[in-house]
């Protein structure tokens, strides 16, 4: 449960664009870790497989 939620409330007084921004963060930090982790998978003990699957991931939109 997050502290904006995206009820119709919200839309009508203006909260909605706090919990936008939210979402659109937390997806972001997601998609960095995700090519962070890619990048140094080796290192990680990935396979090169899994750090090719990991980086492209991050890299694709959400």
């Amino acid at each position: 449960m997050g502290v904006f939620q995206g009820s119709d409330a919200d839309v009508d007084n203006g909260l909605i664009v706090f919990h936008t921004f939210g979402a659109q963060g937390v997806m972001l930090a997601g998609n960095v870790m995700a090519i962070a982790v890619g990048a140094g998978g080796a290192r990680r003990g990935l396979t090169r497989s899994r750090s090719i699957a990991s980086m492209a991931l991050g890299s694709t939109r959400s």
